[in-house]
């Protein structure tokens, strides 16, 4: 990777770093007026008019609340799993590699964006949602594969980080927004913005000088992993503890409509457009795995 680049990381990481502990207004308290904390756009249900209406505003301000707490969950475990496999792979690198010092500098923010979010859990009080069910089981499945291919993890690392950051810049937009989570979405942005950098370079890089089998693999797996990451946002049990459904069961089937929905897609579709233009550019998506990419709603 261009050492001048990596520099500059390093630099940047060293002036510009944030501690959540500090520098986030915890201890707000709820939203004002019971209003939801996440943009309309953003709610799952938001392609389902029917099930919106009959919803009591409360309980949309509870799901709000939960889809959230979903999310930041999420990325708990990924940020978590990411500094694992930084670690794992700093362990196996060539001694004076120049990635080897920006990659801790990515460690250490993370770990700080883990304790941030932790945090944030504690300040919605409606408890966090582990790794569980049908969708638990993908999302574990995709983290074995990422831990078997570079590719796929730095893709993984990617669509993380690109599909959340997108997510942020719809909550900093809004005319109103809860100012703990609002703080927390900026500082989000102006770390990982390095880190989303360092990710585009090195799967650039990475992708051209990898085995066919590897890219063969990449080429095949990208659509669902950025599918997987997305989904994982919202765990089917949301409306169930919001109290928009009765059960588990009743959740999940809410849970398939909203995603079927055409707003819904419309959202992963652009959530993940700096992802997909990255994958065109490098030749990821060639013609002949277009259907797969389609099936997936992620491309127009």
């Amino acid at each position: 990777m261009d050492a001048l680049l990596l520099a500059q990381l390093c630099r940047a990481s060293l002036d510009k770093s944030h501690e959540p502990e500090r520098e986030v207004p915890w201890g707000t308290g709820p939203a004002e007026d019971g209003e939801p904390i996440l943009p309309a756009a953003l709610l799952s249900l938001g392609g389902l008019p029917d099930a919106v209406a009959r919803a009591p505003a409360p309980a949309l301000a509870a799901l709000a609340r939960h889809e959230t707490a979903s999310m930041f969950s999420t990325f708990v475990r990924f940020e978590g799993f990411l500094n694992e496999r930084l670690a794992d792979w700093i362990t196996r690198a060539r001694p004076g590699d120049g990635i080897a010092p920006y990659a801790l500098h990515v460690i250490e923010e993370e770990a700080r964006h883990s304790r941030m979010f932790v945090h944030l859990l504690e300040e919605l009080g409606v408890g966090g949602y582990p790794r569980r069910g049908g969708l638990g089981a993908l999302e574990a499945l995709g983290m074995a594969a990422m831990r078997r291919s570079r590719l796929l993890f730095l893709l993984g690392m990617l669509g993380v980080e690109e599909i959340s950051d997108a997510f942020f810049v719809r909550i900093l937009a809004a005319p109103r927004g809860h100012p703990v989570l609002r703080s927390v979405c900026r500082i989000h942005r102006i770390e990982e913005s390095r880190h989303i950098e360092f990710a585009r370079q090195w799967l650039r890089e990475s992708y051209a000088a990898a085995a066919g089998a590897e890219r063969l693999l990449l080429r095949l797996l990208a659509p669902a992993i950025l599918t997987l990451i997305f989904e994982v946002f919202v765990q089917p049990d949301v409306y169930r503890r919001a109290g928009l459904a009765t059960s588990r069961r009743e959740g999940l089937r809410l849970w398939r409509r909203a995603r079927r929905s055409p707003e819904r897609a419309a959202l992963r579709r652009e959530c993940s457009a700096r992802v997909t233009r990255l994958l065109r550019e490098i030749g990821a998506i060639p013609r002949s795995t277009r259907p797969l990419w389609r099936a997936a709603r992620l491309l127009a």
